[in-house]
């Protein structure tokens, strides 16, 4: 009985300590990866943009966490209830870098992502990791075609 104790306490103690800050992850038992519309379509995130980062602070984010100023050129999705329209500028937008799941929001400056976000009022806003995956997906050609299909900016 003992050795069964302690076997689940080392269990629990590992399962503790798994996120991608340490370089590995265990996911939920039965998770699954979903595209990026699905995650759009799952309401996790109150807001779905196009954007350009226009810088990270700190610059270099070796530290995690890091936030990030977006230049919003599309909104696909908003439901966060906010009265005032997302502005076409984001400024130090948090959540980006290491989180306690097993999704790890990175952005460079100077690469255009879809990214899901929730608002914190007006003017603010936190990435939100959809399905525990990457709340930022770099925005390639397919990726915006599929998106596409579906949403338009609003």
């Amino acid at each position: 009985m003992k050795r069964f104790a302690i076997a689940a306490l080392l269990l629990s103690a590992l399962a503790t300590l798994t996120s991608p800050c340490l370089g590995f992850c265990i996911p939920p038992f039965g998770w699954h990866s979903k595209s990026l519309v699905e995650r759009m379509e799952l309401g996790e995130a109150e807001v779905v943009v196009l954007a350009t980062v226009d810088a990270t602070s700190p610059a270099h984010p070796y530290k995690y966490p890091y936030t990030a100023d977006l230049i919003v050129d599309c909104v696909y999705k908003d439901t966060s209830g906010e009265s005032e329209r997302l502005p076409d500028y984001l400024k130090d937008v948090e959540g980006f870098g290491g989180s306690w799941d097993c999704a790890e929001t990175r952005v460079e400056a100077g690469t255009q992502y879809i990214i899901f976000l929730n608002r914190r009022g007006p003017y603010a806003a936190e990435v939100a990791e959809v399905n525990s995956q990457s709340g930022a997906e770099q925005a390639i050609p397919t990726r915006l075609k599929k998106v596409e299909e579906k949403y338009q900016c609003i």
